[in-house]
């Protein structure tokens, strides 16, 4: 969790929340999605062979969203 500065991390402050998983919850937040209350912000995908250039802009600190490797690959 914590990594060293010349891997990218240190520019931040660590904080930690505690919470439960709870079904309801993400039952409600499916909801609340499908209702367009909530977005997920998406701001690249990645293949997994290009895991490393993923990795690369997630440490640039510019990302304006989430960053996406897919593990599997996509259905035909």
């Amino acid at each position: 969790m914590l990594w060293p500065g010349f891997l990218g991390g240190g520019k931040r402050a660590l904080a930690f929340a505690m919470t439960q998983n709870e079904s309801d919850a993400f039952v409600q937040m499916d909801r609340w999605m499908q209702e367009g209350k909530l977005k997920a912000v998406i701001d690249s995908t990645y293949e997994y062979s290009d895991a490393p250039k993923a990795f690369e802009k997630l440490i640039t600190g510019h990302a304006k969203g989430k960053i996406v490797v897919h593990v599997t690959k996509k259905p035909e």
